[in-house]
């Protein structure tokens, strides 16, 4: 299995971590810091710290994260908008990193894409991976939708509008709700 890992990681490609340069990243989703010589003591004497994959966590929903020091300050980040930041160019400059395939630790720069948070939501339903998808119903026609998204986008309704009418939250001027 030592032999898989060293094969791995020399085909992984790293760059270096823009906040902080004794970090690097890469494009199997792999952080690590790097090998380097850091003040010790007095005399200026140097001490050799060895670079390591930093293990991480995953957070409340589901994303490896890393705290990485930054301008002095430990800051946690999320592993897949690393990669995405250091590999895949941000032409439209949207703002979210959706997992191609939904699962949410596989933080390879082939399974990561830029997009609007709404494509973001968009791709979840789609793809089966939004949770408590609940249906809309129009009480005028019956016509049930299976998610708030389809409803707006059928019915040309701006989504925060419809959901605020159905949750309560403006006053209804549609003829929606959830279905229970």
């Amino acid at each position: 299995m030592e032999g898989l890992s060293y094969f791995m990681e020399n085909l992984e490609e790293f760059v270096s971590f823009v906040k902080n340069k004794n970090y690097e990243v890469g494009n199997m989703g792999t952080i690590r810091s790097i090998d380097r010589l850091v003040d010790h003591g007095m005399h200026n004497a140097k001490r050799k710290i060895i670079g390591d994959e930093m293990k991480g966590n995953i957070n409340e929903n589901g994303y490896k994260m890393v705290s990485i020091p930054s301008n002095g300050k430990k800051r946690l980040y999320r592993v897949h908008r690393l990669v995405a930041e250091s590999f895949i160019p941000n032409v439209h400059n949207k703002r979210s990193v959706n997992h191609k395939n939904g699962i949410k630790t596989d933080n390879r720069v082939d399974n990561l894409e830029w997009n609007t948070h709404s494509e973001n939501i968009q791709h979840a339903y789609n793809n089966g991976l939004r949770k408590n998808n609940r249906k809309i119903i129009c009480t005028e026609t019956k016509k049930i939708y299976n998610s708030l998204h389809e409803c707006a986008r059928e019915n040309k309704i701006l989504i925060g509008t419809l959901w605020a009418n159905i949750s309560g939250k403006q006053k209804n001027h549609t003829t929606f709700d959830y279905l229970n």
